[in-house]
Parts: C-alpha cells; sequence; structure tokens
C-alpha cells in the first residue's frame, strides 16, 4: 500500500515537472542544438532516482527508505518519457531515462516477483 502511494506520488510530481518544464522558456528554441528544460529536469530526476536507489541499497540512514526511491524513479520516468515525446533527443534526456530506468525496473521485477512468487 505505501509503495502504490509512493508510486502514485512519483507520477503526480513527474506531471507537475512535466507542466512547469514544458511551458518554461525552452532553451532548444533560444538556441538550436542546446538541450530543452525538459531534458535537463529528466537528467536530474534520473540521476537523483538513481542515487536515492543506491544510498537505500546501501542502508544510508537519510534515505534507507524505498518510497523515495520509488517516487523519484516514477517521476523520472514521466518526465523522461515526456520529453522524448515532446521531441528533445538530446543526451540528457537520454542519460536522464537510463539513470531513472534503473531503479525503476528494479522495482518492476521486485513488485512482479511479490506477484508470482510463493505465499509467505
Amino acid at each position: 500500500m505505501v509503495a502504490s502511494i509512493a508510486f502514485v506520488l512519483g507520477l503526480v510530481i513527474g506531471v507537475v515537472v512535466l507542466l512547469v518544464a514544458g511551458r518554461a522558456a525552452s532553451r532548444h528554441e533560444a538556441t538550436p542544438g542546446k538541450a530543452t528544460t525538459l531534458g535537463w529536469s529528466a537528467l536530474w530526476l534520473g540521476l537523483v532516482a538513481f542515487l536515492a536507489g543506491v544510498l537505500m541499497m546501501w542502508k544510508v540512514p537519510v534515505i534507507s527508505d524505498s518510497r523515495t526511491s520509488i517516487a523519484l524513479a516514477a517521476a523520472a520516468m514521466v518526465v523522461a518519457v515526456g520529453a522524448v515525446i515532446k521531441g528533445d533527443r538530446r543526451w540528457p534526456t537520454w542519460v536522464g531515462l537510463v539513470a531513472g530506468l534503473v531503479p525503476a525496473a528494479f522495482w518492476i521485477v521486485f513488485f512482479v516477483a511479490e506477484l508470482v512468487g510463493p505465499a509467505h
């Protein structure tokens, strides 16, 4: 239940960032060839999600909670996919997508294992 709430919170954060960064003045429009604000948002969310997952695995007291990793991974995926759909296919977007995908894939595999694994 708590993981589901964290996932929904991450989706909400991702949509809010998508809306705010999508409306912000795009650096791509000002200077062709540069990543947009949305792409940079995807990069930073993805890197923070990856770092939160690593710190959680190392049992660091500050971020030893799985909810942080789940919410950040969901937000990173929403923003990165939104950036790709809106046409930002530069390196910050792709790095953010891959960095956010690592903890997201972990949590998806964990969730599927809980569903199909033996009952406790």
